[in-house]
């Protein structure tokens, strides 16, 4: 399988492009863009880019997955990628199971100010130490 495409943050750390993913709603199977979620013909064609089984996370790596929007309290958790790592899509449903996770949870967490339908999951950015961070918007 082909290696997502990463591009450089500002900080130290490399972000892979996942999607339009609305956290509530997406399920495993669907398509991480579909026809709503093109505003231009520009867009189409970068959504069309976006191809899920391109590898995310390496085979064999452990990473800390961090939830931390919109939360007073981060959610931490140590995962593998397995002998075959995780594919964009792969990527995406840890991190929906996750969010309904803390989102079903929310008092422990101290979620402030977006239900889960106001998000949607972009990017996640890959740091050197094994962090995950995630780029996701209301």
């Amino acid at each position: 399988m082909k290696l997502a495409k990463r591009y450089k943050d500002h900080g130290k750390g490399w972000i892979v492009e996942l999607g339009y993913i609305h956290i509530e709603s997406i399920k495993p199977g669907d398509l991480l863009f579909t026809k709503d979620d093109y505003w231009s013909a520009e867009d189409e064609k970068w959504a069309k880019g976006i191809a899920p089984d391109e590898i995310v996370i390496k085979p064999n790596k452990e990473f800390t997955l961090v939830i931390d929007y919109p939360l007073r309290k981060p959610f931490t958790i140590k995962l593998k990628s397995g002998t075959k790592g995780i594919t964009r899509e792969g990527m995406v449903n840890r991190i929906v199971k996750y969010y309904k996770k803390v989102y079903a949870n929310a008092s422990k967490y101290g979620i402030w100010g977006h239900d889960l339908g106001d998000l949607v999951l972009g990017s996640v950015i890959l740091f050197p130490d094994g962090t995950v961070r995630l780029g996701v918007d209301s």
